[in-house]
């Protein structure tokens, strides 16, 4: 059965020579460049509705230089690939803990590529797209940014906010996205408390609601029990058929909880759970 590849690639200075060691389905090689690699690029992750493009395609990743590099590489026969990319990111985030605790961190900090590669003409990839209804004009975007002038009161817990959703959107639906969005709840408005209370009367508020309907419709309960079995228990069972609607539901109670702060009204986004 074919293997399909996934890679973790980190440019190095402390290690000189070339090697590599093969453990199961995980190997490590030391390269020298310059050196390519093929691997599949998405187009883009959001797309306009109505937009025709090409949303997977293929490239070249080019390593140009003369130093070193790490690549730690993953194989699979799952051929689902949100299940392989799983499988070959454990192998590899084992590996890198082990490594770690046993000759040190340095070798893994300067990450120049994280994702799949061809291996014998072989390619599985798989990512996730938005078809979104509006698009960003100039107008548009300077009444945004008027909000700067906004009196936040409280100005550096609405940075916080802002800084930890922000960095949210640098991740595809993963355990680092949730726990991102969830922080960025926790630090408002469920301040001073692990409880989801806070987080249920906030937006009993802001939907002009009762707090049980919205607890019970949001489905607030098992949200936050997603996030506190993946901390504690180490496991994040969002089944996948509906994986995509819990983090869009998420994502909706952030920006909502983002527009209150900074003075905008209810923007309707969560409105679809209640019919």
């Amino acid at each position: 059965m074919s293997k399909f590849a996934f890679a973790a690639i980190y440019k190095t200075y402390l290690i000189r020579e070339e090697f590599s060691v093969q453990d199961d389905n995980l190997s490590w090689e030391v390269i020298k460049g310059p050196k390519s690699f093929k691997i599949p690029v998405q187009g883009a992750s959001a797309f306009p509705k109505g937009y025709e493009t090409v949303i997977m395609g293929s490239d070249e990743f080019v390593l140009n230089d003369l130093d070193f590099y790490l690549v730690i590489k993953a194989e699979t026969d799952e051929e689902n690939p949100f299940k392989a990319r799983i499988e070959c990111e454990n192998l590899i985030n084992k590996g890198i803990a082990i490594v770690s605790a046993s000759e040190g961190s340095e070798f893994f900090v300067d990450r120049v590529y994280y994702g799949w590669i061809y291996e014998n003409k072989n390619i599985i990839a798989g990512g996730w797209v938005k078809m979104v209804d509006k698009t960003l004009e100039e107008k548009s975007l300077i009444e945004a940014l008027k909000r700067f002038d906004v009196d936040l009161g409280e100005e550096e817990r609405f940075e916080l906010v802002a800084k930890f959703y922000s960095k949210s959107l640098e991740y595809k639906p993963s355990e680092e996205k949730y726990i991102l969005l969830w922080t960025a709840m926790e630090i408002f408005p469920m301040e001073n408390t692990s409880h989801i209370q806070p987080l249920i009367d906030f937006l009993s508020g802001l939907l002009s609601r009762p707090s049980p309907l919205v607890k019970e419709k949001l489905d607030l309960g098992k949200l936050y029990g997603y996030r506190t079995k993946l901390i504690h228990d180490g496991k994040f069972d969002i089944p996948p058929e509906i994986k995509g609607d819990v983090f869009t539901k998420v994502e909706n109670i952030v920006i909502e909880i983002i527009r209150s702060m900074i003075g905008l009204p209810y923007s309707g986004s969560l409105e679809k759970y209640f019919d």
